[in-house]
């Protein structure tokens, strides 16, 4: 759980870096000119159906077309055909709601679905699903029952909810209060479209810390610290109203050092575009990333705990901390493989599979160990990762990266601001 945020804000770019334990354990970039559109809502027009491969292209008015597969085209909740064809769902030439679930990349478009999910800080709003789903981390059935009968009555025919894992203890009037802010959300972009022709964006929310403090706020979360105070301002009146019961502390800093920097998330960051990670017990990591995955190797450093087996086992253990802060901090995603140090021992794998299951964030999907004891995870592409964001191929040297133009553009302009 996040414990603190800090935002660092120059024209063109917003830096938040999410705090846990004194240590940044993920940093977003908003940056106004790459504007990320998951999460937009469009009426687009379906400009192909192609049964070969399952999926439409959808025309939402950016510069490529989306991508909407079958999964995504049928709807939620209820019964549906699982055999079903994509042209049983869409047909060219016709007007959709899709929503953005992942940004374009490279020649492939974003990512559409049409279940339509508005989030909040309790739920999630399905206009298309009339599901009532509650977190599986709320285990107590009788709170379950109680969310459960608190949101029914607040949809029409057709509608639902994912109460999510805060709402467990919030009380019933935050709750009904957030359910009909969204529904008055979804009924805003419902009369937008009566007018609409398509393509066109019928909802778009173009500032990230709405969605951020949503995602990571929780009774954990003390202070939120910012060098830009029109930004700490927005962010007060922000969980003022949709988050009452939180007991935040907000600070604008003002110091002669760049926030970042005194932060040291400055060193974090410029750490997380190395390969190599050193660990606190001497060994360390070393972290590369190729085209189709990332591997993440764990090395000793000479550590000898008791015996080979006995050594492997508490290093693998130790590192797993730092494993899962490097896989959020660095936004790796897709697939990854982890060379742990060799385990002969059936019940020491365990130990550790289990170990670093519990230590994932809900994004990455751990598989195990494979034939070759590499273990195996995927994790879903919610942002670009933080190489590619920062960096660009080096022209010199196949297969290296040096910082982007545009990101040397940010640091002048922020070490310009930091002399005046």
């Amino acid at each position: 759980m996040v414990e603190e945020i800090f935002i660092d804000a120059v024209e063109g770019e917003t830096r938040i870096a999410l705090m846990t334990k004194g240590r940044p354990v993920e940093v977003i970039y908003h940056r106004s000119d790459q504007r990320s559109l998951v999460g937009d809502v469009y009426l687009g027009r379906i400009v192909r159906v192609l049964d070969g491969i399952q999926a439409a292209f959808v025309d939402i008015g950016t510069e490529q077309t989306g991508y909407l597969g079958l999964g995504d085209a049928r709807p939620r909740g209820g019964e549906r055909d699982e055999k079903g064809r994509i042209s049983d769902y869409v047909t060219e030439g016709t007007a959709v709601i899709v929503q953005v679930t992942k940004d374009p990349l490279g020649d492939k478009g974003p990512r559409l679905t049409t279940n339509v999910s508005l989030p909040g800080h309790y739920c999630v709003f399905t206009p298309f699903s009339a599901t009532i789903g509650v977190s599986r981390q709320i285990a107590d059935d009788s709170k379950r029952n109680r969310l459960r009968t608190i949101f029914a009555p607040l949809r029409d025919e057709g509608q639902g909810y994912v109460v999510r894992t805060l709402a467990a203890e919030a009380d019933e009037t935050a709750l009904s209060e957030e359910a009909q802010a969204l529904r008055d959300q979804w009924e805003a972009i419902r009369r937008k479209r009566i007018n609409a022709k398509a393509p066109a964006p019928l909802f778009a929310e173009d500032d990230p810390l709405p969605a951020i403090l949503r995602d990571q706020a929780s009774e954990r979360l003390k202070r939120v610290v910012s060098d830009h105070g029109e930004t700490l301002t927005r962010l007060k009146a922000l969980i003022a109203r949709e988050m009452p019961n939180l007991t935040v502390e907000f600070k604008h800093y003002t110091g002669p050092t760049p926030l970042f920097a005194a932060e040291e998330i400055e060193d974090a960051i410029e750490s997380a575009l190395e390969a190599e990670v050193p660990l606190s017990d001497g060994g360390s990591l070393i972290i590369e990333t190729a085209a189709a995955l990332t591997v993440i190797d764990v090395n000793s450093g000479g550590r000898s705990d008791g015996g080979a087996e006995n050594t492997a086992k508490t290093v693998n253990l130790d590192a797993i901390d730092e494993i899962v802060r490097q896989i959020r901090l660095r936004n790796l995603c897709g697939q990854i493989l982890i060379d742990f140090i060799t385990m002969k021992k059936d019940e020491n794998r365990e130990a550790v599979s289990a170990a670093l299951s519990k230590a994932l964030d809900s994004a990455t999907h751990l598989h195990g160990f494979t034939h070759l004891g590499l273990m195996e995870l995927t994790r879903k592409r919610k942002r670009e990762p933080l190489m590619e964001t920062l960096t660009v191929p080096a022209k010199e040297t196949y297969g290296g990266r040096v910082k982007s133009e545009r990101t040397v553009a940010f640091e002048k302009l922020r070490s310009e601001r930091t002399k005046s």
